[in-house]
């Protein structure tokens, strides 16, 4: 299957803005062409096309004062800047270059750098009983950090050619999944896995279905930008681009100062990697009916079940235990072997991490290849064997799962503006 794919751009000031948009054909998924992973539009069987824009490639230049400041020297200098800069608004900080004339001397302050020491310290809002999740000690968490990675998060100047952002496969709609059951990278390789759901992926570990090292957000943002088998953002040796990408526009060059004081706001991928993880750390769900205790009858009846045939591997807050299974017979034959590909041990073959399943109907199709078109058939290929009212109740337990609030987040969606202009 493939779809109609259009490119286009305009120009917004002495830049350019690239999005992409077609659309899907076929009985099953219809998704842009090279840009099917994250591209402009998804369409699953039965639903409506879901049109995302992407970043593309965004150049602008930085407004300066209406004139130049008159500062003196010496001691009033210094507390004019302080002055001025204690006046100027967070969202004004960003655009403003004040000038310091000292003789023949023109010192140049950006508001990011005059305001570096103020930054202020992330605070965790979480329910009672909720401990705050690691933080790497190179990679504490601020509100810029945080700013920063929501930028790049939806940015398809993160893929080779400017189609793929973190966004495309991880929909908020879908509580950070995708709705489809795998999905092909830029150069249209198949995938091999489903796209798992990002709720609470700040306390996970490991982080991916079959790669018990990853264990780190920083480290797992390499894994689609550079990765091979198969290939998804396309980006493997190209690796210094993205900060020449990147660095061309002038709201990134103040929100990376911001963000990474600590080393002159260096726009490079060790830096855009810990940015998205501070993002994605951000990410947090712990509003369903189940948080809050009120569940229906029928999911009442569904939790017993689900206590009693579930719960030994969907275990803790985040319903996973994060360990590694086999739920279905391992055959040499197959294209994934799960778990085996990382260690080579025979046993290994097709274990697979248990899966949160914390709005897990939100994510599917399931399994972790997609192959599971409802929770019916996912929870009856566990080897279990349930009376249909039983499943109809575990389903309604499962449903309760699910946090609303979470998927319309104004602060986790793509950010209309930057640095105080339009996106």
């Amino acid at each position: 299957m493939r779809a109609a794919i259009s490119l286009y751009s305009y120009k917004h000031n002495d830049g350019e803005r690239r999005y992409a948009q077609g659309k899907g054909v076929g009985s099953d998924v219809g998704c842009i062409g090279v840009g099917c992973c994250c591209g402009g539009i998804c369409q699953s069987a039965g639903r409506r096309d879901a049109r995302l824009r992407h970043f593309g490639r965004v150049r602008r230049k930085t407004r300066a004062l209406d004139g130049p400041v008159s500062i003196a020297s010496g001691r009033e200098q210094r507390e004019r800047v302080t002055h001025v800069h204690a006046m100027i608004p967070v969202s004004v900080q960003h655009k403003l270059l004040v000038w310091l004339s000292t003789g023949s001397l023109l010192i140049l302050f950006s508001a990011g750098l005059l305001s570096k020491a103020s930054e202020p310290v992330w605070r965790w809002t979480l329910p009672a009983g909720v401990s705050a999740p690691p933080i790497p000690a190179d990679n504490p968490m601020t509100a810029a950090k945080v700013e920063l990675g929501r930028r790049l998060f939806y940015d398809a100047d993160l893929s080779a050619d400017g189609t793929m952002s973190c966004a495309t496969c991880h929909e908020q709609k879908h509580a950070f999944a995708d709705g489809n059951r795998t999905h092909p990278g830029v150069t249209d390789e198949p995938a091999r896995r489903n796209v798992p759901g990002l709720a609470n992926v700040a306390w996970f570990t490991p982080l991916t279905f079959a790669d018990p090292a990853n264990t780190t957000l920083e480290a797992q943002v390499a894994s689609p930008v550079f990765g091979i088998r198969p290939v998804e953002m396309g980006m493997a040796g190209r690796e210094a681009e993205i900060g020449v990408r990147l660095g061309r526009d002038s709201c990134y060059q103040v929100m990376f100062a911001r963000a990474f004081p600590e080393n002159g706001g260096r726009i490079d991928f060790a830096n855009v990697a810990r940015a998205l993880a501070s993002f994605e750390r951000t990410l947090v769900s712990h509003g369903s009916a189940w948080d809050r205790q009120q569940l229906s009858p029928d999911a009442k009846i569904g939790s017993t079940l689900f206590a009693r045939d579930c719960a030994a591997c969907h275990s803790g807050p985040h319903f996973t235990d994060s360990a590694m299974h086999r739920l279905e017979a391992a055959d040499p034959t197959f294209a994934d072997q799960g778990l085996f590909e990382k260690t080579g041990i025979d046993a290994d073959r097709g274990r697979f991490r248990t899966p949160s399943l914390r709005n897990v109907t939100l994510t599917g199709p399931w399994w972790h290849d997609g192959s599971a078109r409802s929770l019916a058939d996912a929870i009856a290929r566990h080897g279990l064997t349930h009376e249909p009212a039983e499943t109809n109740h575990l389903i309604a337990f499962l449903e309760s799962l699910s946090d609303p609030e979470f998927i319309r987040r104004k602060s986790l969606g793509m950010p209309s503006e930057a640095c105080g202009k339009p996106l």
